[in-house]
């Protein structure tokens, strides 16, 4: 039987993951050099860096697929 190589470009979760964090990293970086000093200002930060807090978790919720590839049956292929 022949099969056919496709690349499952899988959902990026370690990705994201990584993304926020550094994110969040920057955030608090911007609040170290005194770009959120004023009371607006800071009132935001703190709701942005909280909100960025979360979402790693909310992320690792999700059900994390890995890229790969993998060989199917080219009957399967047309489903």
């Amino acid at each position: 039987m022949i099969y056919e190589t496709v690349r499952d470009p899988g959902n990026g979760i370690p990705e994201r993951i990584a993304e926020t964090r550094a994110n969040r990293e920057r955030l608090r970086f911007d609040r170290e050099a005194g770009l959120y000093d004023s009371a607006d200002a800071a009132a935001w930060f703190r709701e942005r860096y909280a909100a960025l807090g979360r979402q790693p978790a909310a992320i690792e919720a999700e059900c994390s697929i890995a890229s790969g590839r993998s060989s199917i049956s080219p009957s399967r292929c047309r489903q």
